[in-house]
């Protein structure tokens, strides 16, 4: 064997292996990044409409479920979470016991149709993977997270902002990633 295909024997296993190092790391980044960048939109929306809902309950006199159903800043808040939170497939606000109070009137059954599952379920999924190829899985097709946030009147639950993510744009994206 000539000196070149040694040199070739040795550097060529070495590359692959570097570009195969390389493209694991940057699809373990892209998974950690793409599940904080959902959290940061659900977290986001879920703080725009906390303040919607602080802002309209001291004009309320009466029943505050009645002033929150009419509130038409909190409803064209909640009917635009679609269009400009990413991966928002539903916002509602319901009464303690499920019941609607704002938000796109959807069917409890549609819902749970979704099978939403808490967000932090996901984020734990993917913490918990060491391998970085592992990670992509529970981000892989469309799943449905569910974050959710109490609202308290005067010290004592009221009410729960429902924020439903999909993981359907971070699969594409993570599908990008990894053609790239």
């Amino acid at each position: 064997m000539g000196l070149r295909a040694k040199m070739a024997a040795i550097f060529i296993p070495l590359l692959v292996g570097a570009v195969i190092a390389v493209s694991a790391a940057e699809v373990d980044h892209s998974a950690g990044a793409m599940v904080n960048t959902l959290h940061e939109f659900g977290s986001t929306f879920t703080s725009q409409t906390f303040e919607q809902i602080r802002t309209a309950l001291p004009n309320s006199k009466g029943n505050p479920i009645q002033t929150l159903r009419k509130d038409p800043g909190l409803a064209a808040l909640l009917a635009s979470s679609q269009a400009f939170g990413k991966g928002v497939v539903y916002a509602r606000v319901e009464t303690l016991d499920g019941h609607f109070v704002a938000g796109v009137p959807t069917k409890g059954k549609d819902i749970a149709r979704l099978h939403p599952k808490p967000f932090s379920s996901l984020k734990a999924e993917v913490e918990r993977r060491w391998w970085p190829p592992a990670r992509i899985a529970p981000l892989w097709g469309d799943h449905v997270y569910e974050m959710r946030s109490p609202v308290e009147l005067n010290g004592h639950p009221f009410a729960v902002i429902r924020v439903g993510l999909s993981t359907a744009l971070v699969s594409a994206d993570i599908a990008r990633t990894i053609v790239n």
